[in-house]
């Protein structure tokens, strides 16, 4: 049990280190050598737990998609979804940098997680095409799926805006992104 542990603390090490490296970095700065050395692990260590630098980037990454792709329970809602969309850029701009910049730039030479990407992008596409038509009876999802990714691609955008400088006031641009999504 306690190398299980010390394994899993190892792990949590390797991960922190990556994530650190990314926000710093980008996945370009992020080798192998740098997570060891951040991280005060061996190589030996680290290919016991990750087969390469890549999938040791895929599970940061997974962790902050699942942290940005949250959904609140129940009925879509286009307030809770910004809510909890700001929150966790506020609460974890760290994460928050990963994402975007994995998203950017370091996916492109990455399939799978290009695929991932995609896949919660069209999930929250979704989420919002259903909030839009739940909020307003008359509008399609056909009329509402546009609409949902401008919400998103301008949640992006403020995120990328807040990321590069933190004076940036992102509740009152989220305000104004609310009053043209409803409107």
């Amino acid at each position: 049990m306690a190398r299980y542990r010390t394994g899993l603390a190892t792990r949590d090490r390797i991960l922190d280190a990556t994530a650190a490296l990314l926000a710093d970095v980008g996945p370009e700065g992020t080798t192998i050598q740098a997570i060891c050395d951040k991280s005060d692990v061996r190589p030996g260590s680290f290919y016991n737990l990750f087969a390469s630098k890549d999938d040791a980037i895929f599970e940061v990454l997974l962790e902050t998609m699942r942290n940005a792709a949250a959904r609140p329970a129940g009925t879509p809602s286009l307030d809770e979804f910004i809510d909890q969309w700001v929150r966790f850029v506020l609460d974890n701009p760290t994460a928050a940098m990963i994402y975007m910049r994995l998203g950017v730039t370091g996916a492109v030479n990455h399939t799978h997680i290009v695929d991932r990407i995609r896949h919660f992008q069209e999930k929250r596409v979704d989420y919002l095409a259903a909030a839009l038509t739940g909020a307003n009876a008359q509008m399609t999802v056909a009329e509402a799926t546009p609409r949902a990714e401008l919400v998103l691609a301008t949640l992006n955008g403020l995120t990328i805006r807040y990321l590069v400088d933190p004076a940036f006031d992102l509740a009152a641009h989220v305000e104004v992104l609310r009053e043209i999504a409803t409107a």
